[in-house]
């Protein structure tokens, strides 16, 4: 699962990425500036509003603010079609305002495209820092002609306040000089985990970043107790009793080098009290894959739930889209994980890799008939998936003798967990597809559905990918029928079906079925994505400023 290329410089930018493309998922989160997405690493530490007591020019501006102490960055974005931008040079510009930001402020922005290395800019390095009066400021990239997408928006790392006026998206001649940055290394950095990123000796290892939807439950160290080799491995570990998902630390490096061959990346790793699961793994990503991501090649070792050093290794194919290769360690829920002595070798095909594809082509066990307490092979996901219990249920049932039951396992969930499963798309590719399925619920009290979508090989692991829809489901209800009706593009790698909840209550789910239907049949969901920025001024709407949104819910 792709988590972000190997710096902060991209970090932030990749993060966003993953809430813009969530824009047709309910949204649960404050709406307050509605239209502008609220995404980054700790985007539950930050907050978006109108501000019509500080402001440049009008009556009003964009704020972003910390709400809680953390480190770690929120952004606040649009994202744009880039039709009206293809081979154009395009600048994001803005005036901006800081009180107090401990990390940085800036402008940022990223252009997308199916294939290809990526363009972007977030100032990180020309920030602004601590407390700065309103200066214009702006990111300049060139939009290629393949370009699908245009993200923008601001960005604080750390605590503090930030504000945005007079936003604005335009093309500019090529005299302006473009001021894109490539974070990415060549080679894996630390690989012996021997250097640190600061002073202390337990502090977190140079060139490895902790990233998840679950980071802030975790913490990773440098350990100079337990290593295989040298005087130091890296520690990743729970510090809540309860996380609500998985965190990673990860290194990435650009895979130009390796593109064309065969790899082997290999670690030594070592687990202790490990509940939920652990694992070691190395993927292969296109230049446009966004957070969680599987990647288009993959190779994974599982960890737990104790176990001494031994070696994990995974060998590949570096396709020749590859645009970065990257090296994780993974933990959910409670438990210990270290890893040393990573290695990448270029080898022989006759190395025979160690992933084979044992996906199914088709929906399995969808009348959740298949003997066993859970409903094998469905699974849960989401953010807070570990706040969520996924069982059978003999006793409600639409048909059959039983039904898939989701509901919370804590008092109070923090996020969203989904019931779900996944099928190769390669034989519904070019056709349209109608899935059929019966649900029902009880006392839900916050945002419930039951969605589908169409994802490719580098589709970020939240959102609509190539195209889905979804039904919406609140309150208590007797078993109903929903129907979801959506095109397969040929890019179309894997086809994607869940019931979910960021909420109190239980959803039932039962006989899903699925269909090639003629193109006559009507699709369920369209695209509405914006193709210029919207409200930059912030003037337009009395109390909310159109065009700007809060998305994430389910990162």
């Amino acid at each position: 699962m792709m988590l972000l290329r190997s710096s902060s410089l991209a970090l932030l930018v990749t993060f966003a990425l993953a809430a813009c493309s969530s824009r047709d998922v309910p949204q649960t989160r404050d709406t307050s500036v509605a239209g502008w997405f609220l995404s980054g690493p700790r985007m539950q530490g930050f907050r978006i509003s109108v501000d019509r007591e500080v402001h440049f020019a009008g009556a009003a501006s964009g704020r972003l603010e910390s709400t809680e102490r953390g480190s770690g960055a929120g952004t606040m974005m649009q994202s744009v079609s880039a039709d009206a931008y293809r081979g154009k040079r395009v600048r994001f510009s803005a005036v901006v305002r800081t009180r107090n930001v401990e990390g940085w402020t800036g402008l940022w922005m990223r252009v997308e495209r199916p294939d290809g290395r990526i363009a972007f800019d977030n100032m990180q390095q020309r920030p602004l820092r601590r407390s700065t009066e309103w200066t214009r400021v702006e990111v300049v990239l060139d939009v290629a002609l393949d370009a699908t997408a245009i993200a923008f928006g601001l960005l604080q790392d750390g605590n503090g306040v930030s504000w945005i006026d007079e936003a604005a998206l335009e093309p500019v001649g090529k005299d302006v000089a473009v001021t894109a940055i490539d974070p990415v290394p060549r080679a894996l950095r630390n690989v012996d985990f021997e250097s640190t990123n600061g002073s202390s000796a337990s502090s977190e290892p140079h060139g490895w970043l902790l990233q998840g939807i679950a980071l802030d439950d975790f913490v990773v160290t440098r350990d100079t107790a337990e290593k295989h080799g040298g005087n130091a491995s890296a520690k990743l570990a729970n510090k809540i009793d309860t996380p609500r998902g998985q965190a990673y630390l990860v290194q990435s490096i650009r895979a130009d080098d390796y593109a064309g061959t065969r790899v082997r990346v290999s670690a030594w790793v070592k687990a202790e009290n490990v509940e939920r699961g652990g694992f070691f793994a190395v993927n292969t990503y296109a230049a446009d894959a966004g957070p969680l991501s599987p990647g288009l090649t993959s190779a994974r070792c599982g960890l737990g739930p104790t176990s001494e050093w031994k070696q994990c290794e995974g060998v590949i194919d570096v396709p020749s889209l590859a645009d970065t290769l990257q090296v994780t360690l993974g933990l959910e829920g409670k438990g210990t994980a270290w890893i040393d002595d990573v290695r990448l070798t270029p080898v022989g095909l006759d190395v025979p890799l160690t992933h084979v594809d044992r996906r199914s082509s088709a929906l399995v066990n969808g009348d959740v008939e298949a003997k066993g307490k859970t409903p094998d092979p469905w699974f849960l996901s989401g953010g807070a998936r570990a706040h969520y219990d996924a069982s059978v249920d003999t006793s409600v049932k639409h048909g059959g003798k039983q039904s898939a039951r989701l509901e919370p396992r804590v008092k109070d969930p923090q996020g969203y967990g989904t019931m779900m499963q996944g099928f190769r798309a390669h034989d519904f590719r070019g056709k349209r597809l109608r899935m059929n399925a019966f649900v029902k619920g009880n006392g839900i009290d916050g945002r419930g559905d039951l969605w589908m979508r169409v994802q490719a090989a580098d589709s970020p692991g939240d959102g609509s990918g190539l195209g889905g829809g979804h039904c919406t489901l609140s309150g208590t209800f007797d078993w109903k029928p929903c129907t979801l009706v959506l095109d397969v593009p040929e890019r179309g790698d894997e086809i994607h079906i869940g019931v979910g909840l960021d909420a109190h209550g239980t959803l039932w789910l039962d006989d899903v079925t699925f269909e090639v239907v003629d193109t006559s049949v009507e699709l369920t969901s369209k695209s509405n994505a914006r193709r210029t920025l919207e409200d930059g001024g912030f003037e337009t709407a009395k109390d909310s400023a159109r065009g700007w949104f809060i998305s994430g819910g389910a990162l």
